[in-house]
């Protein structure tokens, strides 16, 4: 049995909303376009690690030791900055950001692709509804017209 409660939804009276409306939700709620999105996302984290590497990188040490320590020494606490300069990488960062920065080329024309295709279905469809509407909405247009060919017809 039909749910009689839900048949607000298909009235002929209800109004169509905008289309520019459609596409944001449908901008919002695309499973394919979503996905994209979270790729993309995690491609330009991938391009900024990439692109950190060819930097130095400083990091520190801190030990506290009170009998513990291999070496015998009388010192309770020791500190150490350690440095890592890379000098030479052969061009293997510069390749992989080059890679990366074409992927998120890539994966950016993916999603306009998927916009498109959501906005061509979306407008198809609206504009078939505002058909239907329309041709539903108006029979006695119709038939004033047919009346009046024929009119024609027999003059």
């Amino acid at each position: 049995m039909p749910d009689f409660k839900k048949m607000h939804y298909l009235s002929i009276t209800r109004e169509l909303p905008e289309v520019e409306e459609l596409y944001e939700t449908a901008y919002q709620n695309n499973p394919r376009l979503i996905s994209k999105n979270h790729k993309l996302d995690a491609t330009r984290f991938k391009l900024d690690a990439y692109q950190a590497e060819k930097y130095p990188v400083i990091s520190a040490r801190l030990q506290a030791a009170d009998y513990a320590r291999e070496m015998g020494s009388s010192d309770k606490y020791r500190a150490g900055i350690e440095f890592k300069i890379p000098l030479y990488q052969a061009g293997q960062e510069n390749a992989k950001i080059k890679r990366t920065a074409g992927k998120i080329i890539q994966l950016k024309a993916d999603r306009l692709i998927i916009k498109r295709e959501l906005e061509q279905q979306i407008l198809e469809l609206w504009l078939k509804i505002s058909n239907l509407k329309q041709q539903f909405s108006d029979p006695d247009f119709t038939m004033e017209y047919r009346d009046l060919y024929l009119e024609r017809s027999r003059a």
